[in-house]
């Protein structure tokens, strides 16, 4: 009885220490859903309504099932702590190998997401879409989402790395998502060569070049593993391919 009122309330720990941002990501769904009422557009309507409909429901299955999934493996990595050689905690660089860490995990989720096919099938609802807007970041079937923290908690046991960090760090790249998924907005060119900017990913959306500009934050995994695509005009958002692999 005393070990499942501990779990429970660790569990409870780590909900709260993530709260906040599922307020500003239950904010921002507000908020979308609220300008999409000041649009006459209705197929803009519909599919904004849609989206954040789903992100909705992820965030509710997320609040508690990532939440408990990260709480167990804090607790494993706690008894192989002390043998493991990277120590982070004392480490000014805690903070930074985090969000690089989370940034290369949300590339090689990704990656890994439009190089196999039964992976594509689960990410495809994400691209299934001919209208860019920054509601699309929510829309996102609910085991890609299981997917980015398997592959997270793998990089946490493996570099020794606080799973509160890493998931903090994962989660505002993905809150930096709702902004290069604008169809709208622009950033200076100057930024295409370090960060991912909103026509940089507005390639990734087009059904030719799906594969490309794969990153979350920094684009030089692009670089690195040749993903890289120069922004472009005159793209199609949507699907055509069954398996963007071939």
């Amino acid at each position: 009885m005393a070990e499942t009122k501990d779990s429970l309330l660790n569990l409870l720990l780590v909900m709260e220490q993530n709260i906040n941002l599922y307020y500003v990501n239950i904010f921002i769904l507000l908020f979308l859903f609220s300008m999409g009422f000041f649009t006459t557009d209705k197929t803009y309507f519909k599919a904004n309504s849609k989206n954040i409909s789903v992100g909705a429901i992820n965030l509710a299955l997320s609040y508690f099932l990532l939440a408990y999934l990260y709480d167990q493996v804090t607790k494993g990595q706690g008894y192989i702590f002390s043998l493991h050689p990277l120590k982070w905690n004392d480490s000014p660089w805690l903070l930074l190998v985090c969000f690089l860490t989370a940034d290369f995990i949300f590339y090689l989720s990704h990656y890994l997401s439009h190089r196999f096919t039964w992976l594509w099938k689960i990410h495809s609802f994400h691209h299934d879409i001919e209208i860019l807007m920054p509601s699309v970041e929510f829309r996102h079937a609910f085991l890609s989402l299981v997917q980015g923290a398997l592959l997270l908690c793998l990089a946490g046991v493996i570099l020794n790395l606080s799973l509160f960090w890493l998931s903090y760090s994962y989660a505002l790249i993905g809150l930096y998502q709702i902004y290069v998924h604008s169809a709208k907005m622009t950033a200076p060119s100057s930024l295409e060569k370090i960060i991912v900017t909103p026509q940089l990913h507005r390639v990734h959306h087009d059904q030719v070049l799906m594969n490309k500009n794969l990153g979350g934050f920094f684009c030089f995994w692009d670089h690195l593993f040749r993903t890289y695509e120069k922004p472009r005009t005159n793209l199609t958002y949507g699907i055509v391919k069954t398996d963007p692999a071939q």
